[in-house]
């Protein structure tokens, strides 16, 4: 049976983390993987993070199962985090459940979608993550894009963000990121949301916001100003969040959907119906790292030490902006696009030929579509990264 399968479509990003690995050049430099690192080029533990896990350790006393819905005290950790004081949440129209990261938030969102909405269309920009439009057409949602950034100045194209949204019918999803947009850097303006907020009313489109760094571009409340204006003005809308850049739990899969609906019964149901796709799907997720997140969530001192570490990674992302535009900027390249985007990526908008070079003369890795991890910078390297973007740019 199995020697008839047809060989799947690589995925290019592996493909590339694979190439890295196997480049024997000493002085190689990794700015495609898409992982927050520090000044030594590792990704740390937080000491928050060590702290919770010494205090689980000590005091678990059970391995059973958590419910498909998950671990309960982390799943109200992770609505404030997302939704604060919303008045949402004190009028009952607000569920949040605990999911093995948030790449699954997104594809149990969008089994959700398929399984009571089929037919519907999810729009999403172009470019975006590499996974969110494989997640949603393996979910069953057709999927359209519309148009994100200007190649010329490497900005915001809202106006035809919005122009090719009208194509978008009733009951259609929108998908968009609430920060840090991966992989451009760039994001909406409070004046963008608000567009959007007026479209999705006018034609009744369902928001689904993808929060994947929360923190890591103005600040941890700042970063969810867009999603909760947005929560206020639409009757429904989906928000998935991911644990693994603002708590450095990559490997631990930790994520959740938070559903806003209409009314407190509308919400209910579609939490209902979100558990029965999560019982066939992966059944319960795991426990140790949603632990962790509601440990440092519910202590004074240790989300204090958190929010310490959180600033500390998005003031030094910021610092890395500056210096390669600087150093940019005194070979005679452009690099103020560096400091008009945010978060962990920046979009080169290069090509693939430029891409190639930098990997084969000068063993600096972006992926291939010119984006580039803004924290694989570091002291030791950005002269060299700066030489080598410079260098192309004249090819």
């Amino acid at each position: 049976m199995f020697a008839k399968i047809a060989p799947p479509e690589g995925d290019r990003l592996l493909a590339l983390m694979s190439r890295f690995r196997a480049d024997p050049r000493a002085h190689k430099i990794d700015l495609g993987i898409g992982i927050y690192m520090d000044a030594a080029g590792r990704s740390p533990v937080l000491a928050a993070v060590k702290e919770a896990e010494r205090r689980i350790w000590e005091n678990e006393t059970t391995k059973a199962y958590v419910g498909a819905l998950g671990h309960p005290t982390f799943n109200g950790a992770a609505e404030t985090l997302v939704l604060g004081d919303h008045p949402a949440r004190a009028e009952g129209r607000v569920r949040t459940v605990q999911t093995p990261g948030g790449t699954a938030a997104l594809r149990v969102a969008g089994d959700l979608i398929a399984g009571q909405f089929p037919g519907t269309t999810v729009w999403m920009s172009d470019p975006t993550w590499i996974n969110h439009a494989p997640g949603q057409r393996a979910a069953g949602n057709a999927v359209r894009q519309y148009p994100y950034i200007r190649a010329t100045d490497r900005g915001l194209d809202a106006d035809g963000m919005m122009a090719v949204l009208e194509a978008a019918a009733p009951g259609d999803v929108v998908l968009v990121q609430a920060a840090c947009h991966n992989p451009t850097g760039v994001d909406l303006a409070q004046a963008d949301w608000t567009a959007l907020a007026d479209l999705c009313q006018r034609k009744g489109l369902l928001p689904l916001v993808d929060n994947a760094y929360q923190g890591f571009a103005a600040g941890r409340e700042e970063d969810a100003a867009g999603l909760r204006m947005l929560a206020g003005r639409v009757p429904s809308m989906i928000v998935t969040t991911s644990f693994s850049k603002t708590f450095g739990l990559y490997r631990e899969r930790v994520g959740a959907v938070t559903l806003i609906g209409e009314t407190p019964d509308a919400v209910g149901r579609a939490e209902a119906a979100l558990a029965a796709v999560i019982r066939a799907n992966y059944s319960m997720p795991p426990h140790h790292g949603a632990a962790v997140v509601a440990v440092i969530c519910l202590d004074d001192t240790l989300r204090h030490v958190w929010e310490t570490e959180l600033e500390a990674m998005r003031t030094r992302l910021l610092a890395m902006r500056g210096a390669l535009a600087a150093a940019l900027a005194a070979r005679g390249a452009d690099g103020g696009y560096l400091t008009r985007q945010r978060g962990m990526f920046s979009y080169t908008c290069l090509g693939e030929k430029r891409v190639a070079r930098l990997r084969e003369r000068h063993a600096v890795y972006l992926t291939d579509d010119g984006r580039m991890n803004i924290a694989g910078l570091n002291d030791g390297n950005l002269e060299r990264v700066a030489e080598a973007l410079a260098e192309v740019a004249e090819t």
